[in-house]
């Protein structure tokens, strides 16, 4: 009867610790799958354009991030008759390769407010300004970090979509009178290219480390 007691009690701690065990590591997979790490960037390539940008993200597990950048350019390029005038939002779901570190497919939505002139004899411009070109699109990326840095990193992009584009047609100069109302077209076509630098705060290994 006692070695039937002992061998239930034995039972009933090896549970026990194997429970403790399971819980314990659970826990350190939810720690390291959620890491909460956000990071800050911009686009070098939209500076030749004179198009300022910033974009936050953040980490929403060990895989998957959300990207948030905002570009805009308000002013004419040395002349009333060139200009690239944007107000663009494009919001990014990630996904990060487990087996190819740095390396990213995302999917996106854009929106794009314009007024877009290259000297020509027209002016392009969003339909009554309250119609924004609206679409998606996918990308793939990578980012690599700077050598004996975990923070600072620069962020290849590539990207194409499709955009509902509603606009009007001005001739090209001051106060150039309105040719064409309510013109729509569809777009297909690169949506995204960017050579981004930037910034991750957090106090995890960043992605670079992952295994």
């Amino acid at each position: 009867m006692k070695i039937k007691v002992l061998i239930l009690m034995a039972l009933i701690c090896s549970m026990g610790l194997s429970a403790q065990t399971d819980s314990a590591s659970l826990y350190k997979a939810d720690s390291v799958s959620c890491p909460h790490t956000f990071s800050i960037k911009t686009n070098s390539l939209a500076y030749g354009l004179l198009v300022l940008n910033v974009a936050g993200e953040i980490d929403l597990s060990r895989r998957w991030s959300l990207s948030l950048p905002v570009y805009y350019s308000g002013w004419n390029y040395f002349r009333s008759t060139v200009k690239f005038r944007v107000l663009s939002i494009q919001p990014e779901i990630r996904y990060w390769l487990p087996r190819a570190r740095g390396m990213f497919f995302g999917a996106h939505f854009g929106l794009t407010y314009f007024n877009i002139a290259t000297n020509g004899r027209y002016r392009y411009q969003d339909t009554r300004r309250r119609e924004p070109a609206w679409g998606g699109g996918l990308a793939i990326g990578y980012r690599t970090y700077f050598r004996d840095s975990s923070r600072w990193f620069v962020e290849f992009t590539v990207g194409a979509g499709a955009y509902d584009v509603r606009y009007e047609k001005f001739l090209n100069g001051q106060d150039g009178r309105l040719v064409s109302s309510s013109i729509h077209r569809t777009y297909y076509g690169p949506d995204q290219i960017s050579v981004s630098f930037g910034y991750s705060f957090g106090r995890h290994k960043v992605k670079k480390h992952e295994k």
